[in-house]
């Protein structure tokens, strides 16, 4: 194919990756008075299974982005309380407002809208917006040279810096080395958009299985995510010509009778391993990663949308205290420190509520009983709430978390990262 009216462009920062972590950055640096471009490949964004809650400590991150009005212009809704089931009865109802004072509520919304939103809204700031559109990257200088394919024509993108928004398989973050490293898997992680389902609006909804649990977000507009955490014989069981209904059914015997009988599937069902995956290197020359493409968290924790908007408010934190030339190694030396803290506390909790075994019982019965002297847990207690800032790791602290210390013969079991050769 030839390119008659090749043309040439310059900015200050190319993203690649028009999603919601691409787009949020977009927004955010044109507002810091950056010229920005956004090559995103795809030509229309369709349902996938992947984050449309954000937790507390997330919205915060929305809130002081000034992003939040993209969320109410998709017909995003709040989620002020959670309901826990257990046995197919109410476990426990708590406000997020009246267990943590001062917390936002829970933010629940439809993705492919939200990128959609967002996207345009990086338009409207003056970014250069390519979609659908394909490319080649390479150095130039200490800057970037991107060779896009947008309809019919060829543009020369010349930019001065890099951030790499593609997924958590980055291609773009591979040109200065940085691999996906996925830690063990678990269990496994279902999810699918469904219609019509009998339970309050204003609220997550959670409910408990022997080796696992299931959960359902309200994104607005009558549609809910469905997710199920199960182990991975389970996860193989949903194959088949009655895989949806099944996996409807398994679902709805975790919560009271008769609140999905009406459930009509709205989206493709999926299932993804229960791991961490992390990125062997998050920033590159004048470049860096951010959102699944720096390291994408266990996605029974629920964190991904809070990930991402906070990369994004460090990433511009760091514009701003460092310049561009500065700003990848700071970003990328912050982003390692909440990152570990919740890949850590996601494989502390991974046995504690997915194993069955006789071992695993008296692991959780240990648990309970340092609960019962520090409900803080040391503070994990509230990483929904309060976000991953200032939580402890170190081994003595696992100890602690697992209530090692109150006992003459503890439980120790292995986790996801004890796995790790």
């Amino acid at each position: 194919m030839s390119f008659p009216d090749r043309a040439t462009s310059a900015v200050d920062i190319a993203i690649v990756g028009g999603g919601v972590a691409g787009s949020s950055a977009a927004i955010t640096l044109q507002r810091e008075g950056y010229s920005t471009a956004v090559i995103e490949r795809e030509a229309i964004f369709r349902d996938r299974v992947r984050g449309e809650a954000c937790h507390p400590w997330g919205v915060r991150e929305l809130i002081e982005l000034g992003l939040k009005p993209f969320i109410d212009e998709v017909g995003g809704v709040e989620l002020p309380s959670w309901t826990r089931y257990r046995d197919r009865e109410v476990e426990s109802t708590f406000a997020w407002a009246d267990v943590f004072p001062g917390s936002p509520p829970e933010i629940g919304f439809n993705h492919p809208k939200l990128q959609e939103a967002l996207l345009q809204g990086a338009c409207d700031a003056g970014a250069k917006v390519f979609q659908p559109a394909r490319g080649d990257i390479a150095r130039e200088g200490d800057g970037w040279l991107l060779q896009v394919q947008h309809n019919d024509q060829l543009t020369d993108i010349h930019a001065r810096f890099l951030i790499a928004a593609d997924g958590k398989n980055s291609a773009t973050r591979r040109l200065w080395g940085g691999e996906t490293i996925p830690d063990p898997p678990h269990h496994q992680f279902g999810g699918l958009l469904v219609q019509d389902i009998d339970l309050p609006q204003d609220s997550a909804h959670q409910g408990f299985h022997a080796a696992g649990f299931t959960m359902l977000f309200p994104q607005g507009n009558d549609l809910w995510r469905l997710y199920y955490v199960c182990p991975t014989d389970e996860a193989r069981s949903f194959i088949g010509k009655n895989r949806v209904q099944d996996y409807i059914n398994a679902c709805a015997a975790c919560l009271p009778e008769g609140v999905l009988a009406n459930a009509k599937p709205e989206g493709p069902l999926a299932f993804f391993p229960n791991n961490h995956v992390s990125s062997s290197s998050i920033h590159g020359p004048n470049a860096v990663a951010i959102g699944d493409a720096a390291g994408a968290g266990d996605p029974s924790q629920g964190h991904g949308m809070s990930l991402v908007w906070r990369d994004v408010r460090v990433l511009r934190d760091a514009f701003r205290s460092h310049g561009l030339s500065e700003a990848p190694t700071e970003f990328a030396y912050q982003r390692r420190k909440y990152e570990h803290v919740l890949r850590t506390h996601a494989a502390w909790v991974a046995p504690l509520t997915t194993d069955t075994d006789e071992l695993a019982n008296a692991l959780q019965a240990q648990v309970e009983h340092a609960r019962a002297q520090d409900a803080t847990a040391m503070g994990y207690a509230g990483i929904f709430a309060n976000g991953p800032d200032n939580l402890p790791t170190d081994d003595h602290s696992r100890a602690i978390f697992f209530g090692e210390h109150l006992t003459s013969s503890p439980i120790r079991i292995e986790t996801p990262l004890d796995k790790i050769e």
